[in-house]
């Protein structure tokens, strides 16, 4: 095996740092987002959501026949759930 020097040397972080970030958007998160967003009671809004994908079209299309509302606009959804559709148990 070869010693080779590490080209990109970094110095670890001294005391707190403060940062955001914002990783690419997924459509399983997007689809598993709009389900419990239509689970819950009040306004939820989902914000850089894969709304092209045809599976949250689907996913949307599902909750609004189970008496969700649903806007989008752009990449975020704003929705108002429907608690008591959906009350019970399920085991996966």
């Amino acid at each position: 095996m070869v010693n080779l020097p590490d080209p990109y040397r970094i110095e670890p972080l001294r005391g707190t740092f403060n940062v955001s970030l914002a990783p690419p958007g997924s459509k399983s998160e997007t689809t598993r987002a709009i389900i419990l967003a239509a689970m819950c009671h009040g306004a939820s809004r989902l914000q850089n959501a894969l709304t092209d994908a045809d599976d949250a079209k689907r996913a949307l299309a599902a909750v609004r026949l189970l008496g969700a509302e649903a806007t989008v606009d752009g990449t975020t959804i704003t929705m108002r759930g429907t608690p008591a559709t959906c009350a019970g148990t399920a085991f996966m």
